[in-house]
């Protein structure tokens, strides 16, 4: 009988006990929702850079000049540069996240050696391109702008036959360009994505396995 008066405090300690721990799991679980999400973020827009490890040659491409594009913003992009044959339509290629100049080549050759002019170039934050962050076509439109800017500047190129081909975000890429350069005359957009909204929410369920709304 006489431990019968502390019964009620040793419950209220239970009870908080019991609060702490339930608050403390639910920041934890904030906590490491929010950190997961960051470091998956920071991942995505700092993709791994690909050595650019072939060249023109490998696809029978003979004669290329290598050659520096300046964006509006400020950063330099390495590139190849075909001319065409006669007034022959010229193509700039525009590579997929991740990836480099050199991944668009086998469309590139074929096209080559039908005549037609070829652009090939690193977008930033890739290759061997200046840039730190990848926006998944967004920024990468001033890419595509300052290649189309380099070929206003050659005599061997018709203004009047540009094109666009794009693969993946480069294909989100070109079809944004496009709409922000009146002189290109067609695009062909290889995998691209409806938005970059849809696009992010579908990488971040792969990647984490989570919803994206967190």
């Amino acid at each position: 009988m006489p431990a019968a008066p502390h019964a009620p405090n040793r419950s209220r300690r239970a009870r908080r006990l019991l609060l702490f721990t339930l608050v403390a799991v639910i920041l934890a679980a904030l906590v490491g929702g929010v950190s997961l999400a960051r470091w998956r973020a920071l991942a995505l827009v700092h993709p791994a850079r690909s050595a650019v490890t072939q060249t023109p040659a490998d696809y029978g491409i003979p004669d290329w000049e290598d050659i520096t594009l300046a964006t509006a913003d400020g950063l330099t992009l390495p590139g190849w540069f075909v001319q065409p044959v006669a007034d022959a339509p010229t193509i700039v290629f525009v590579h997929g996240y991740a990836g480099n100049r050199g991944d668009l080549l086998p469309l590139a050759g074929p096209l080559v050696t039908e005549g037609y002019g070829a652009l090939l170039f690193d977008l930033r934050n890739h290759g061997e391109s200046d840039g730190h962050i990848t926006t998944l076509g967004y920024l990468e439109t001033y890419d595509v702008q300052a290649a189309v800017a380099y070929l206003h500047t050659r005599p061997d190129v018709n203004l009047d036959q540009l094109a666009l081909v794009g693969h993946s975000m480069g294909a989100a890429t070109a079809l944004r360009a496009a709409a922000r350069l009146p002189e290109i005359r067609a695009v062909a957009a290889i995998s691209g994505y409806s938005s970059i909204q849809d696009n992010v929410a579908e990488a971040v369920y792969k990647l984490t396995g989570l919803p994206s709304f967190p």
